[in-house]
């Protein structure tokens, strides 16, 4: 994906603020939003997801929740439980 706004708006977010981080921090709050989390890389998700048996969970048993985007903008990966 190209820009975070791009992905702000595709999970609802209208009126969109200044920054990735304020714009994740809304996201969070949203009710189509489980978990969000901002990686530097796709070794970085694993180790998040190697610490949390929650999050296994759904990557195991429940794949079309989970989202996983690379946002060129900011050279960064999201990733996003459903």
């Amino acid at each position: 994906m190209r820009s975070w706004r791009d992905l702000a708006r595709q999970y609802g977010l209208t009126t969109l603020p200044d920054s990735w981080r304020e714009a994740s921090q809304s996201l969070r709050h949203r009710k189509n939003i489980g978990y969000l989390e901002t990686c530097n890389d796709l070794e970085e998700i694993y180790y998040t997801l190697i610490g949390n048996v929650f999050l296994q969970d759904i990557v195991c048993y429940h794949p079309e929740q989970v989202r996983t985007y690379w946002l060129e903008d900011l050279e960064q990966y999201v990733f996003i439980t459903e």
